[in-house]
């Protein structure tokens, strides 16, 4: 076939005007962007990345994805296990579905007892006294354990403290209808994963020196990508759990090592028609007779249910007494509170143990502030990071998912 001159020439033109843009060709073994782990931040950078064009893998360890955003139906209605609070913003419009009312009608309990009107007036004093010595600690020792230097001496002093102790870094806000977790996972749903692969090593000694791909070497075999984003907990980074070359930073290693992961359980136990007896979406904070401090959503948008939250020691505790001991505990702590009755109306239970899962080892994070910035820093020119500690508001599905937006755009930058 022959060309007419004309043609020919425009083409010339053209080509002559317009920069070429090649994008070299990726073996099997080879993506742009290999992301380590597969909760809402790696999810996240996935999914931009794929918007993008970008040949993307996730390398998750669990059979599933999620991270600690993870729904559970195993008792009829969904519970989230993780992740369970979410506040209206682009997060959760990105995620869809409806919010649903959070906590509306409170409860201070100790020794199973709702406190009267003249008991919360002594828990209110109390709960000032706690802050300000807590104020005071902080304003001459920044960084000191209120644990270490303050005892509250009554039952009000310590449910106050205890509060004080254990906040949560998010607010309780509101739910998501079917599930926080399974939403997250819809959000991944066509974002590339491998499950069940374990990242043991990262190799970017080659591309520091002008070479094209990083080595992600796993269980389950050698990936070669062209940039990298880790996406998993602080406490598998700091852990020694995965080995980097060349070695990380000093700086990020100590940073890393000043962020310590959260101990929480939540325990759900569902129970026959008509139980508890109280109202809907109630919030009941106290202690129990044996002391130990308890948070709890009874009846979640109505449902015959209890969702209980211990965090620090006493979600140690139960997580490591064994995968039974969560439901008797909730069992006997709702027992203090709405009679013997309620054990005879017990349905079934189930409960996360974050602390002793081997891919979080905890249930959040937040570090100090001035490590934020460190955390999220590269590793060398294409080994990016992203997580709930590296972004503002850390600690949050916010923080997590922002981190996986902007690892991915740095990645993009990268491979221009």
């Amino acid at each position: 076939m022959r060309l007419s001159r004309r043609p020919f020439l425009a083409t010339l033109a053209a080509a002559a005007t317009t920069p070429a843009i090649v994008t070299p060709a990726l073996a099997a073994d080879e993506v742009d962007v290999a992301i380590l782990g597969g909760g809402l931040a790696g999810l996240a950078a996935g999914r931009a990345l794929v918007a993008d064009r970008k040949k993307v893998l996730v390398l998750e360890a669990r059979d599933r994805i999620g991270g600690r955003a993870v729904t559970d139906t195993s008792l009829g209605f969904p519970v989230d296990t993780g992740a369970a609070w979410l506040a209206p913003g682009p997060l959760a419009k990105e995620l869809g579905g409806k919010l649903l009312p959070g906590p509306d009608v409170g409860a201070i309990v100790l020794s199973g007892k709702p406190l009267t009107a003249e008991q919360m007036a002594d828990y209110a004093k109390a709960d000032e006294r706690m802050k300000a010595l807590v104020k005071d600690l902080h304003s001459r020792m920044p960084d000191a354990d209120p644990a270490a230097f303050i005892r509250p001496l009554t039952p009000n002093e310590q449910l106050s403290f205890s509060r004080l102790l254990n906040k949560p870094p998010f607010a309780v806000t509101q739910a998501l209808e079917g599930g926080i977790g399974a939403a997250v996972a819809r959000l991944g749903a066509k974002v590339p994963v491998k499950l069940g692969t374990r990242v043991l090593r990262i190799n970017s000694t080659g591309s520091s020196s002008g070479g094209q791909f990083i080595e992600v070497v796993t269980t389950t075999g050698t990936l070669q990508a062209r940039a990298v984003i880790v996406a998993l907990p602080v406490s598998v980074l700091g852990g020694g759990h995965m080995g980097f070359a060349p070695p990380l930073s000093q700086k990020k290693r100590d940073a890393l090592a000043a962020t310590p992961m959260a101990s929480c359980t939540r325990i759900a136990v569902a129970f026959q028609p008509g139980m508890p007896k109280a109202p809907a979406n109630a919030w009941v904070t106290g202690i129990t007779r044996a002391g130990v401090p308890f948070d709890a959503f009874v009846r979640p948008q109505n449902r015959d249910a209890v969702i209980l939250v211990l965090e620090s020691q006493a979600a140690r505790q139960v997580e490591e007494s064994g995968a039974n001991a969560s439901g008797a505990f909730a069992l006997t702590t709702l027992a203090e509170i709405y009679g013997s009755d309620i054990r005879a109306a017990f349905r079934g239970s189930v409960a996360s143990r974050w602390g002793r899962d081997p891919y979080s080892l905890g249930a959040w994070c937040v570090p100090p502030k001035a490590a934020v910035a460190t955390l999220a820093a590269p590793h060398g020119e294409r080994v990016f990071f992203a997580g709930e500690a590296m972004a503002e508001n850390p600690g949050t599905l916010d923080a997590a998912y922002a981190s996986g937006l902007r690892a991915a755009a740095e990645a993009k930058t990268a491979l221009r």
